[in-house]
């Protein structure tokens, strides 16, 4: 295993990545954590350096992040970062398994401990035609870097391929942002469940759009121009040339992945399984790594590429 993924744990069926350990879906959040080999802490270590004398000495403004376990520094922070530990992030989600609200899905680290996550999968589900079923799944993001926020999103996947798909389209309506600017106490946790609160609203909200993409027939050039804005967008310079003989490689996998994917009759060739052509492309086959894929799918430059996809597709829809 290369190092983009250092660790992983997952419950159920294998991933669409088919990276990381099976473990039992009846895991607690503490128990995957063992599992997932995510049972380390993050420390604060001041930055030494050599004054005109040759004395060493310790700033008082910056430190490095160092992981607990093996000592491996995982970058560098301000005076005012505050490390959150991954069992009090992870944490979050013992009420709701408790409750019996989730259940644990996966859980892991990428490289080297410098951004982990962990999906659980909630109760809250909707069903389009020909029993094409969409889960509610809550993401964390938990990156041990300087800069960067722990992130609590709202996401579905599509059952059949297991695409990721994010649909809310409200800025900032599926996920709440946590900044390393002062400890993840219970005051925290509690914001961040009151921000969260609005998924059933959510999840209906993205009912309501994939209804319109089911009911909307794609059309050929429609499609053809829809792949190449979010694949080549250059041959939108002049529309003559936007066409499936201009497509690159990359960008006619895309195109073809509409054939590939999974699809049900009653909604074939609409823009559903337009959208779902991106997705599944993206999450199932699109880079030579694995692990890359994950990162990118899920945080990266292609997370951003399926919001995209989403809204084009419902412009198309929308006539």
């Amino acid at each position: 295993m290369t190092a983009n993924v250092e660790t992983m744990a997952y419950a159920g069926q294998t991933p669409w990545h088919g990276i990381g350990t099976q473990v039992s879906s009846e895991l607690t959040p503490q128990e995957m954590i063992q599992v997932a080999k995510l049972n380390w802490g993050v420390r604060k270590v001041p930055v030494q350096y050599s004054d005109k004398k040759g004395n060493l000495k310790a700033s008082e403004d910056w430190y490095v992040l160092v992981r607990d376990d093996n000592d491996f520094v995982l970058g560098p922070c301000g005076k005012r970062y505050v490390p959150f530990q991954n069992d009090e992030i992870f944490d979050f989600y013992t009420k709701f398994v408790n409750e019996g609200h989730m259940t644990m899905e996966t859980m892991g680290s990428l490289d080297n401990g410098r951004h982990l996550w962990a999906l659980a999968k909630t109760k809250e589900h909707f069903v389009l035609p020909g029993k094409d079923r969409v889960d509610a799944y809550m993401l964390i993001s938990h990156p041990h870097q300087w800069g960067k926020a722990a992130t609590f999103m709202f996401t579905t996947i599509r059952v059949v391929c297991q695409n990721t798909i994010n649909m809310a389209l409200r800025a900032g309506a599926a996920k709440f942002n946590v900044p390393h600017m002062a400890s993840f106490s219970a005051i925290t946790m509690q914001k961040v469940e009151e921000a969260l609160g609005i998924n059933s609203l959510l999840l209906e909200e993205q009912k309501q759009i994939a209804n319109v993409l089911v009911k909307k027939q794609i059309e050929e050039k429609q499609f053809q121009r829809y792949i190449a804005t979010l694949f080549q967008p250059d041959l939108l310079k002049t529309p003559s040339d936007c066409h499936l003989g201009n497509f690159k490689p990359t960008t006619e996998a895309a195109y073809t992945a509409l054939t590939r994917q999974p699809q049900v009759a009653q909604t074939k060739n609409t823009w559903w399984s337009a959208l779902n052509a991106v997705t599944y492309y993206i999450d199932h086959e699109a880079g030579d790594n694995r692990e890359n894929a994950l990162k990118n799918a899920w945080f990266g430059q292609n997370a951003k590429k399926k919001r995209d996809a989403l809204s084009l597709a419902l412009e198309y829809a929308n006539g």
